[in-house]
């Protein structure tokens, strides 16, 4: 009888899997007392072991009150995980509003991207235990409610904490796709052009770090390329020149730039006139070739020279941009640039 009752405790034991929490509960010597040794006070109980411990005590190798015990115990044990698990959604929940806040500030600099990749790591991992832990007290508790085993826990308290904790999994997860998202905006967002440290401004330190890959191709660093001619070199710097300590806003390889644009204000105007006049002045009427891509940006009508032709281009363009019922648009000069 004694091994029948081990082989049935063995087949029990395997059909619920191996217990989590260690529960050991030692049988008794059918030729002493007949009755099971205590359960230790400081042993834990999952649910598949009180279950077990339910089980044994109905063919008599524990007694009710240690079956009730391990029950009581993997209550507690249940109870536990799930404000565990409640704090865990505040701090998931905190992380996420600061990866928010983060995410919607762009341009993201090189310092914020790593912040915002280790956080974003760290919220993975919690959420995949938190998902984790639910989807086990749910399992446990579901067990314990099968065999209709007594925890002395309120059940109706705990159903209310798995129900608000399933809903929070659900708002948590919906912020997660969010942030997934944001994320990967932020990777695929452009480097932006002379910005060559990733802190979102222009300052006298992108200047200093174009030095070192000038003189090689724009793949060594895009947003260093500023004439967009596939080269780092010494137009490049003189642009970044202007937009550290001039007005410049905007580079001749940006997308939106306007052909004509030589102060890099966004917009044509007098000032421009003026650029391009000195140029042509400083060379006595004699049409400059086009060598480099900083002479480019003076060859308006893209002829491969800089002369009174492109003056008279950049007039038109200008003009083209005043409204009809404004102000009288200028005349095209007819004759040379004055000196």
């Amino acid at each position: 009888m004694r091994e029948l009752l081990l082989c049935g405790w063995f087949l029990l034991t395997c059909l619920l899997g191996e217990p989590a929490l260690p529960c050991r509960t030692k049988l008794a010597d059918p030729g002493r007392s007949g009755a099971a040794g205590p359960l230790p006070a400081e042993s834990g109980c999952g649910a598949r072991e009180a279950v077990l411990a339910c089980l044994a005590n109905r063919i008599g190798l524990v007694s009710r009150r240690q079956a009730d015990a391990c029950a009581g115990r993997c209550g507690k044990t249940v109870s536990d995980r799930v404000a565990s698990l409640l704090r865990l959604r505040k701090d998931l929940a905190r992380l996420q509003a600061e990866l928010l806040a983060l995410l919607n500030q762009p341009p993201y600099s090189d310092n914020v991207k790593t912040t915002v990749r280790n956080i974003g790591a760290l919220v993975n991992t919690l959420n995949a235990e938190f998902a984790q832990t639910l989807a086990g007290i749910e399992r446990d508790t579901l067990l314990l409610a099968t065999f209709d085993i007594r925890t002395g826990h309120p059940s109706d308290r705990l159903e209310r904490r798995l129900a608000n904790l399933r809903t929070a999994g659900a708002e948590l997860a919906s912020e997660s796709r969010r942030i997934e998202e944001l994320m990967k905006a932020m990777e695929n967002e452009p480097a932006r052009l002379g910005d060559l440290n990733g802190d979102g401004i222009i300052t006298a330190q992108d200047l200093l770090l174009l030095v070192k890959p000038l003189g090689r191709k724009a793949a060594v660093a895009a947003n260093a390329d500023l004439d967009g001619n596939g080269r780092i070199d010494s137009s490049d710097f003189r642009f970044l020149q202007q937009a550290v300590y001039g007005n410049r806003t905007r580079f001749p390889a940006d997308a939106a730039s306007i052909p004509g644009d030589l102060n890099g204000d966004d917009r044509l105007d007098w000032m421009d006139l003026l650029d391009l006049a000195g140029i042509i002045r400083r060379n006595d009427s004699r049409p400059v070739v086009v060598k480099s891509p900083w002479d480019e940006q003076y060859d308006i009508n893209a002829d491969g020279r800089i002369d009174e032709a492109d003056f008279q281009e950049l007039v038109r363009s200008m003009a083209a941009q005043l409204p009809v019922s404004g102000p009288a648009r200028p005349e095209i000069a007819s004759g040379s640039v004055g000196r």
